[in-house]
């Protein structure tokens, strides 16, 4: 057990790091916010969302096109990998740049419904003008990403992604208060990052010759295939900024120290999950090679010592959150009410969150095993359209601490619905 534990370890570290990347850069820079205070927190933390679905776009088209490629990779005179690249580089792109052009025209009438107030309206929607070009940047850079994967050069791509979030993180400090940019300095570091990946990604696509010949070669019949593929990950990533953005403009209502609470409280799951879900990936490197030799009772074992592995790391890290939770909100926000509020919504949340070690090795077993598809429904209607007439009810009976309890309960039926599926499945 203890062998299979220190080989998901090596086989996914790497991972674990790239995808706790953005969390860990987003937590950073909510930290350097909460420096100047609870309206330039309240103002600069709303836009997550945006970047979840920016994200989401980039993953509709570039996973069909990283899925579609590796079909034929070993194909090396067929015409159809040249057609999908060309297909999944315009599509994606066009989708970025109409999503882009929509969020700068519409940034007065959207930061309502992300959670703005009216002290925080005028610094939100200058830090939002930058913000949203570098989202669309770190869009455009996971579509790209994924059509490198699907060329065989996914360590590349994912290096040149992790590099400059990590660069971003470790440099924010340096034009917010060295060079006195103030709060927009830090959508200017997101921006600066963001163009440095892009630049990187794009001299690698020229290496590997997938720019598109020409900005017209787009196939129908390919679009159809890529978004059969990318539908359902869209579906549930932009799910996900939905009921984010609406947890913000929920909490908008309490006033601008809650909206600086859940902010932390939020970054901070967000980073445990994307390095649990990390690290299971060396689950799924592990479970790919024993499911090539055919050996079942072998991939059976794999998955339940990975289980355990995976629930004791979130629950290690959970517990350890949880229990120190008002002295990490008062790192953030040094006000009792935000301790008090905070540190409460934390155990609330994280509650569910111990559950996310199971998650991430079914979500990986099921993506093997070509049965993903099975997943969908119950994380798309448990975790998201369940939590839409969930709020009102849970703050009816338990006030702003029933927003928390919303997100616990249906993090942990998606969860346990998840569980069912592969019970039912395996």
């Amino acid at each position: 057990m203890f062998y299979v534990m220190k080989s998901i370890w090596k086989q996914g570290r790497f991972a674990m790091l790239a995808m706790g990347a953005l969390p860990l850069y987003s937590l950073t820079n909510v930290f350097w916010m909460a420096q100047f205070g609870t309206v330039e927190m309240a103002a600069t933390a709303i836009f997550f969302p945006l970047l979840l679905l920016f994200a989401a776009s980039g993953t509709l088209w570039g996973m069909g096109g990283n899925i579609l490629q590796q079909r034929y990779r070993s194909q090396a005179d067929s015409p159809e990998p040249a057609r999908i690249v060309n297909t999944t580089w315009i599509g994606g792109t066009l989708t970025l740049l109409a999503l882009l052009a929509s969020g700068e025209l519409l940034l007065t009438y959207l930061l309502p419904l992300l959670g703005a107030t009216v002290e925080t309206t005028t610094l939100a929607s200058a830090y939002g003008r930058i913000y949203i070009v570098a989202a669309f940047l770190h869009g455009w850079n996971l579509l790209m990403q994924n059509i490198l994967s699907g060329k065989g050069l996914a360590n590349s791509a994912t290096r040149i992604m992790t590099v400059t979030l990590l660069l971003g993180t470790l440099l924010s400090p340096l034009p917010i208060f060295i060079f006195s940019a103030g709060p927009l300095g830090a959508a200017k570091v997101f921006f600066a990052v963001s163009l440095l990946g892009t630049v990187l990604l794009l001299w690698q696509l020229r290496q590997a010759r997938l720019l598109p010949d020409s900005l017209t070669a787009i196939d129908i019949v390919t679009v159809k295939q890529l978004l059969s593929i990318g539908w359902r990950p869209f579906s549930l990533q932009g799910m996900g900024a939905l009921v984010l953005a609406v947890t913000n403009s929920v909490v908008a209502w309490y006033g601008l120290i809650p909206i600086a609470a859940v902010s932390v409280v939020m970054r901070h799951v967000a980073l445990v999950t994307m390095l649990t879900l990390g690290l299971s990936k060396g689950y799924a490197k592990l479970l790919a090679s024993h499911l090539q030799q055919g050996n079942q009772h072998s991939a059976r074992k794999l998955t339940r010592t990975a289980m355990v592995t995976m629930s004791l790391l979130v629950i290690m890290l959970g517990t350890g959150i949880m229990f120190a939770s008002p002295a990490i909100i008062a790192a953030f926000i040094d006000i009792p009410q935000a301790i008090s509020f905070a540190s409460v919504g934390m155990k609330l949340v994280f509650a569910s969150v111990l559950l996310a070690g199971i998650d991430s090795v079914i979500t990986h077993h099921f993506q093997l095993t070509g049965k993903s598809k099975r997943l969908f429904a119950p994380r798309f209607i448990l975790q998201g359209l369940l939590y839409f007439p969930l709020i009102p009810v849970f703050i009816a009976y338990g006030g702003i601490l029933g927003i928390p309890a919303a997100i616990m309960a249906t993090k942990m039926l998606s969860t346990l619905g998840s569980l069912y599926v592969w019970c039912k499945n395996r």
